[in-house]
């Protein structure tokens, strides 16, 4: 007796149709999403623009009730700052003589006896500083911390016959 066996066909794969088909399917799937990630990035770039701007005000802060003057020089200095300017990512750390809208506005020129730039940071992911100004003068903004005391001090809003203007004000 003779047994007929079945001719298996070999062909156990995909055509190049089905897989330029799966692979078209998956490429649309994953532009859909797309958008969702990049908002997604902007948020946490901003959220820690933030969180980096509320480390640089509370580091003025710190150095300014740890510090007495300025360790290993001998200049004393009385405020611990910080300078924001509208539309820029740069934010720089300081430390001053005297609190005014003159040292905030020229740190590079003040530089030497009446003021020490510590550091000068980006906010991350492009985000820029957007300071709601009235005057010419609130831009840039600074927040001065008195050594010693930590009372904050700071260029926005000022008044012309107060060269700065105390935050609880």
């Amino acid at each position: 007796m003779c047994v007929k066996v079945k001719n298996r066909n070999k062909d156990f794969g995909f055509t190049l149709v089905e897989v330029l088909v799966a692979v078209g399917v998956l490429a649309v799937g994953s532009f859909a999403f797309l958008p969702s990630f990049t908002g997604a990035n902007k948020q946490k770039a901003l959220a820690q623009a933030v969180e980096n701007t509320k480390d640089a005000i509370a580091t003025a802060r710190n150095r300014a009730l740890t510090e007495t003057g300025n360790p290993g020089d001998a200049s004393t200095f009385k405020y611990s700052g910080v300078k924001f300017t509208d539309g820029s990512s740069a934010y720089t750390l300081f430390r001053s003589n005297i609190a005014t809208p003159g040292v905030c506005n020229n740190l590079a020129s003040e530089s030497g006896a009446n003021v020490v730039v510590d550091s000068t940071k980006n906010l991350p992911g492009g985000v820029v500083s957007k300071l709601s100004t009235s005057s010419p003068d609130e831009n840039p903004t600074c927040m001065f911390f008195e050594f010693g005391t930590g009372n904050a001090y700071t260029t926005k809003g000022i008044d012309p016959s107060n060269p700065y203007m105390l935050c609880n004000d």
